[in-house]
């Protein structure tokens, strides 16, 4: 059975001039599962794109869906290589693999990509803590340093007792741990129970000018927030507003909340829900934004109740777009965002929390300008204006000094 091909003949080695001494092979994994491209994919690609700017080779291990995604098809116009990998034993649930196994079967039939790419530093990038780490050890048993690139952690998903040494062997033997919130390191810390000394903090990415200025709209007849996010409540927290929208206060006030986004399993329950309880005139599904600037243009303030975070690119581009932030806090809200001042913090998802924080916000709604002013304007004294390429200089850092490393290491 064949489980990766690569889709163009990987290029010959060469040296770089100027400063960047040495030529890198990276490799960039993806471990995403349920659908084609996400969140998760753009700060990973983004770097790929720029490294292959700096004159470095690019390859890509990721999984095959009918539809590709627009920026794996400019990696591959670039020069890149592709090596499509097969989505049957990752659908396959664990007692079906241990079965399979039995036979013969393993995870590791799905990493001879490796061997034929021969890169230099793989870049492994989980949309989740509890995934597949077969990729992990596939390099660890080739000694080909690798990162791990973790997007979101939780913790009602833990690593059990059968799992826990294979976890903490994968996460320890990286030559760095990229996390995107102090929350999230955290919780892996905590769930593979050690320290993670070789662990930073990565900026997330953003589809936002991040100098422009979005007008403030009129707030004639009602106030708009918007929801930014996939319809998916287990994460997302969606039907929490819902819920807190139910109440008679919320009913009488000239509110509204406009969701946003891919559906991701839960979208005829989100509308089902509106027309259950007689929201239509406060809840609205408004579709997938192409353009997220022109929802600002509209909405007044942005509104999530998730369950759980990595860093929300929603709400680091509703930030750049000068509106206020209500959102619970998980992941990196709470590092971005000053309680009461540049935004509103639900201390945890749950609809009595979530209401408490929407009151603070809604006895300031007069003040939602200034105070998105405000929360631009710290987040660009503190956060990465150019996250894609700020990441491409610290896996170029960091291949560059596996690479020395390693030549070290076979001269002695």
């Amino acid at each position: 059975m064949t489980f990766d091909t690569p889709s163009v003949r990987r290029n010959a080695k060469r040296q770089l001039p100027g400063s960047r001494s040495l030529f890198v092979r990276f490799a960039f994994y993806s471990g995403t599962r349920g659908s084609p491209w996400g969140g998760s994919e753009e700060l990973w690609s983004g770097a790929a794109l720029e490294l292959q700017t700096r004159g470095h080779s690019i390859g890509v291990c990721y999984p095959r869906f009918p539809e590709r995604a627009e920026q794996l098809t400019e990696i591959e116009r670039r020069g890149g290589t592709v090596y499509w990998r097969d989505r049957r034993w990752e659908r396959l649930k664990t007692a079906a693999r241990k079965r399979l196994a039995l036979r013969g079967w393993s995870a590791a039939g799905f990493h001879g990509w490796l061997d034929r790419y021969a890169p230099d530093l793989v870049v492994i990038t989980w949309g989740r803590l509890v995934d597949d780490l077969s990729i992990a050890h596939a390099c660890s048993a080739r000694k080909i340093p690798y990162a791990i690139n973790l997007q979101v952690a939780n913790r009602f998903q833990w690593f059990d007792n059968n799992h826990l040494r294979s976890a903490r062997a994968a996460y320890a033997a990286a030559a760095a741990c990229y996390f995107v919130s102090r929350e999230n390191r955290e919780i892996v810390e905590d769930q593979i129970a050690a320290r993670l000394l070789q662990a930073s903090i990565v900026d997330n990415t953003f589809g936002v000018d991040p100098g422009s200025s979005v007008p403030w709209p009129a707030t004639d007849d009602r106030w708009r927030l918007a929801c930014v996010a996939r319809l998916e409540f287990a994460s997302k927290g969606q039907d929490l507003i819902l819920r807190m929208l139910r109440s008679e206060k919320w009913r009488q006030r000239p509110l509204s909340v406009d969701f946003y986004g891919a559906d991701r399993g839960n979208a005829d329950q989100l509308n089902d829900l509106i027309e259950l309880h007689g929201l239509n005139e406060s809840a609205r599904l408004a579709g997938f934004a192409e353009d997220i600037t022109a929802v600002w243009a509209r909405h007044h303030a942005l509104l999530l109740a998730s369950r759980q975070e990595g860093n929300a690119l929603s709400m680091v581009e509703a930030m750049l777009c000068e509106r206020c932030v209500i959102t619970t806090q998980v992941g990196r809200s709470a590092e971005l965002i000053n309680n009461n001042k540049t935004g509103f913090l639900a201390a945890a998802p749950t609809v009595e929390l979530l209401d408490e924080a929407m009151e603070r916000a809604w006895n300031a709604r007069r003040q939602w300008q200034k105070i998105g002013k405000l929360a631009a304007q710290e987040l660009r004294r503190r956060y990465s204006m150019n996250p894609k390429g700020d990441f491409a200089d610290r896996l170029e850092t960091l291949a560059v000094s596996s690479k020395e490393k390693s030549a070290v290491r076979v001269a002695a």
